[in-house]
C-alpha cells in the first residue's frame, strides 16, 4: 500500500501513533482467535479435519525494543523488555486491538465457523532482526523464513493457509508501507501505516486485489474499503472488505490458490 510523504500526510501517520496511545478501532482484548505464543511453544501442531487459516505476526526487534526514543521518533512503538526478555503483553495487545482485532471480526463474518488463529512471535535471530526501511525488505523476509523455517519448526509451505507477516517500525520501501505477494505466504507491513495495512497485505495473501476495491457513503460521510491502494486522506476507512474481495477471499480460503502452480509459481507478483 503506497504512503504519502510523513509531512503531507500527518494524519495517517498519526494513525498508526495513536496505537501507542491506546485509541483504536479493534474489539477489546482477549479475542477467542488469538494465540500469544513465545519461542519455547513452537512448533504448534493442529488436529482435526480442518486446517485452520493460520497468520504468524512477527514483530522485529526495533518494534519492542526500539534503537531510538518516543521523544525522537514519536511515529515510532516503543515497549521496554521485561525482564524475561519478552515484551509485555501490554505492546502486543496495542497492536492487536488496533490492527487485528477488528480484522478479526471481518473474517469470521466471511467465514463464519471457520478456524482462525494468530500466533505472535518475538526474539527469533535470523527472523525478527534482518535489515530492514529498503525497497528489497519482502525479499528478505521471504528468503529468511526459507533458511530458518525449519530451525524454528515453522510450518512455512505447510498449507496455503498459513501466513506470515513480519511488523516493521518504519516504511518498507519508497513511500510504502506494506508489501506482500499476490496469493503467496509472506508479506511485510510497516506500524506507521494506517490500521487496516496488516488486513491490507494479508488481503493480498488471500487473492485480494486493488481492482475490487470500492468506495463507499455512509449516512455522514465516505470511506474507503480495505484494499484501496492509494488511501485518500480526508476519507475514512471502512474496516470492511468489498463484497467483490470478500468472494475473492472465500474463494481462496475453500479453493486455495487461483495461480497457476502446475508453471511453478510459487505466488504472484509484489503488491503494494
Amino acid at each position: 500500500m503506497p504512503m504519502f510523504p510523513r509531512l503531507a500526510l500527518g494524519l495517517l501517520a498519526c494513525l498508526g501513533a495513536s496505537a501507542a496511545l491506546g485509541a483504536a478501532p479493534g474489539t477489546a482484548p482477549g479475542s477467542p482467535y488469538v494465540h500469544i505464543t513465545g519461542a519455547d511453544e513452537i512448533p504448534l501442531m493442529e488436529t482435526g479435519e480442518v486446517t485452520p487459516l493460520r497468520l504468524f505476526i512477527f514483530l522485529h526487534d526495533d518494534v519492542v525494543n526500539p534503537p531510538v526514543s518516543p521523544a525522537d521518533d514519536p511515529f515510532m512503538f516503543h515497549a521496554a523488555l521485561g525482564d524475561d526478555g519478552r515484551p509485555p503483553d501490554t505492546l502486543i495487545k496495542t497492536i492487536h486491538d488496533g490492527y487485528i482485532g477488528w480484522w478479526l471480526d471481518e473474517l469470521q463474518q466471511m467465514l463464519p465457523g471457520q478456524p482462525i488463529r494468530v500466533t505472535y512471535l518475538t526474539d527469533m535471530p535470523g527472523l525478527t532482526d534482518i535489515r530492514h526501511g529498503h525497497d528489497e525488505t519482502l525479499a528478505d523476509w521471504s528468503f529468511a523464513l526459507r533458511r530458518f523455517a525449519e530451525v524454528y519448526g515453522l510450518p512455512w509451505m505447510a498449507s496455503y493457509r498459513n501466513k506470515f507477516i513480519l511488523l516493521v517500525p518504519e516504511n518498507v520501501g519508497f513511500l510504502s508501507a506494506g508489501k506482500a505477494y499476490r496469493e503467496g505466504a509472506e508479506a511485510v507491513a510497516s506500524l506507521t501505516g494506517p490500521w487496516n495495512i496488516v488486513a491490507h497485505e494479508v488481503g493480498h495473501l488471500l487473492g485480494a486485489t486493488h481492482e475490487d476495491a470500492e468506495t463507499r457513503a455512509t449516512d455522514w460521510w465516505w470511506c474507503q474499503t480495505t484494499m484501496t491502494a492509494i488511501p485518500v486522506p480526508f476519507l475514512n476507512s471502512c474496516y470492511a472488505y468489498s463484497a467483490a474481495n470478500r468472494r475473492r477471499i472465500q474463494d481462496y480460503y475453500h479453493l486455495g490458490p487461483a495461480l497457476p502452480r502446475a508453471q511453478g509459481q510459487v505466488a504472484g507478483p509484489v503488491v503494494d
